[in-house]
């Protein structure tokens, strides 16, 4: 694409990209610098330009960021943060992508060295992976505002070193990567509280040092099968019919005598 590769500006080591839901905007976690670059994306092109005031101030080290679904707020997981201040939240201006902080932002996980974040399909709930606390942080979104609040229980409890974090397509698991133990922890979702529930015989294996999970989108429902419909006959239509059965028959005999 003319122009590429497009500048972080004085972000370093961008680790993570993200493109809004109405693919105006594209937001970059630069783990180097501490800072989220934002550019508004050409239509036509898909060139990448920068938004003002971009990159903006992030927490230590972000390493992972993502959109709500709404396209009204990102989310960014600061990896160094050890604990504290684990999770920035900024608000998108609609017409132009400047950020602005969420008020109470960065958000703690009550985890160490958050990796990952991602937000539910209904854009209801945020996880987060905590790679150095072996858990998995939930939180209930504001919806007018992009608060997070903690979800009771946050956080739960994963494998060792989660990566990645995902919500299925139907906003009713969670999956997470664990790199260590070499396993997938999967959970299902609480509607309307966010609280995970561990499935049945999580984690599941995988292969070695697993870094990242996603899921499918949801297939389709499979077609109803079609009502085959017999016709019904009159008195007359049963005679006829008899009448060719008769003549079948005979027709048969004549063939084998």
């Amino acid at each position: 694409m003319a122009g590429s590769p497009f500048t972080t500006g004085i972000g370093t080591s961008p680790a993570s990209v993200t493109v809004s839901p109405n693919g105006a905007f594209a937001f970059v976690a630069n783990k180097g610098s501490d800072t989220i670059s934002a550019y508004s994306i050409a239509p036509g092109t898909g060139a990448l330009t920068p938004v003002a005031g971009s990159p903006f101030i992030a927490g230590p080290s972000p390493y992972s960021v993502t959109v709500s679904p709404n396209g009204a707020f990102i989310y960014v997981a600061n990896s160094n943060s050890m604990g504290s201040d684990g999770v920035s939240a900024y608000s998108i201006a609609a017409n132009t992508g400047v950020l602005t902080p969420v008020a109470g932002s960065p958000f703690a996980t009550g985890g160490a060295s958050p990796n990952s974040v991602t937000v539910s399909p209904n854009g209801a709930f945020a996880y987060v992976a905590n790679s150095e606390s072996n858990s998995v942080s939930a939180f209930t979104i504001n919806a007018g505002t992009g608060v997070l609040t903690p979800v009771a229980g946050s956080p739960f409890t994963t494998g060792a070193a989660p990566f990645s974090v995902t919500v299925s397509p139907n906003g009713a698991f969670v999956y997470v990567a664990n790199w260590i133990s070499s396993n997938v922890s999967a959970y299902s979702i609480t509607a309307g509280t966010g609280i995970l529930t561990p499935v049945a015989d999580s984690p599941f294996l995988t292969g070695s040092f697993p870094y990242s999970v996603t899921v499918t989108p949801d297939l389709a429902p499979a077609p109803v099968p079609a009502v085959i419909s017999i016709p019904t006959l009159s008195p007359t239509g049963f005679i006829l019919l008899a009448l060719m059965l008769i003549v079948a028959v005979a027709a048969q005999r004549r063939r084998f005598f």
